[in-house]
């Protein structure tokens, strides 16, 4: 993934995701790591496509996906 560093908030920002096996959904977990790295802010979202996620941009309120729809044929 590709870190980002928010100067504002003193934080590293990155992000996993895992396909849904059964159901058709990605779920992504945000990472926010400040002064304690052992207990990071995490905010957890869900897509209900499979999407390929590249990479990410943040606001002081949103989080911001690039994603392009998955289709395994």
């Amino acid at each position: 993934m590709h870190p980002y560093y928010d100067n504002d908030n003193k934080q590293l920002l990155t992000y996993t995701f895992r396909h849904g096996i059964l159901q058709k959904n990605t779920k992504i977990k945000f990472y926010a790591f400040g002064n304690d790295p052992k207990n990071p802010i995490i905010t957890e979202y869900t897509i209900n496509d499979r999407a390929a996620l590249h990479m990410f941009g943040y606001t002081k309120n949103y989080y911001i996906l690039f994603a392009n729809s998955l289709k395994l044929e």
